[in-house]
C-alpha cells in the first residue's frame, strides 16, 4: 500500500514512547487516551504526546512524510505495539479517516480522532499554580529556621528543647 503520508519506525521505540503517555489499563474497556503523533521533517523525529494532558513521550527517528499532526486512541495503539516484536519495523500510513499500521504481513486500522477535517482535541496548555504563596526554594539554598544540633531532642531534629525562665536574672 503506497500512500501520500507514510512513516517507518521501530516497534520497540514506539512502545517505549507510548509507555509514558498511554498508561496500561487492566480494565476490559480502557478509557480512550488521545495521543498525538507529530513528525519533524527537518530532524526526522517522530514525537508522541498525550493530546489531553500535553505529556510528552520520547522522540524517535522515523523516515518518510507525515501530516502536521495526527490523533488516535493511545490505548489501542499501545495494545497493538505490545503485541509486535521489538525488532520489527512498523509502517504508519495516515489516511483521512484512519491510521493504518503495517508490520510483517499484517495490516491494522485505527480510527483517527481528528478524522474528516475535525480539529480533534486541542493541545493542553499548562498554567502556573497561582495558589503557591512563594517561589520554590532554589537548589543549594539551605533552610535557616532549624535549631542547632545540640539543642534538640534525640528523636527529632526539628523539636527544640523547652526553655525554662532564667532564675539568675532576678
Amino acid at each position: 500500500m503506497k500512500a501520500e503520508h507514510q512513516l517507518v519506525a521501530k516497534a520497540s521505540q514506539m512502545r517505549a514512547a507510548l509507555e509514558l503517555v498511554a498508561p496500561k489499563s487492566r480494565k476490559r474497556r480502557p478509557p480512550r487516551i488521545p495521543v498525538a503523533l507529530c513528525h519533524d521533517p527537518v530532524s526526522g523525529q517522530l514525537s508522541i504526546s498525550n493530546a489531553g494532558t500535553g505529556a510528552r513521550g520520547r522522540e524517535m527517528p522515523a523516515s518518510g512524510t507525515w501530516p502536521a499532526r495526527l490523533q488516535v486512541d493511545g490505548a489501542a495503539l499501545r495494545r497493538l505495539c505490545d503485541t509486535i516484536p521489538g525488532r520489527d519495523e512498523l509502517t504508519l500510513i495516515a489516511l483521512p479517516a484512519h491510521l493504518v499500521v503495517l508490520y510483517g504481513g499484517a495490516r491494522v486500522q485505527l480510527r483517527r480522532i481528528d478524522a474528516d477535517g475535525s480539529k480533534g482535541i486541542p493541545d493542553a496548555n499548562f498554567r502556573p499554580n497561582l495558589r503557591r504563596k512563594r517561589p520554590p526554594p532554589e537548589t543549594g539554598q539551605h533552610r535557616t529556621d532549624r535549631s542547632p544540633k545540640g539543642e534538640t531532642w534525640s528523636f527529632s531534629a526539628q523539636v527544640p528543647f523547652p526553655r525554662k525562665p532564667d532564675d539568675s536574672a532576678s
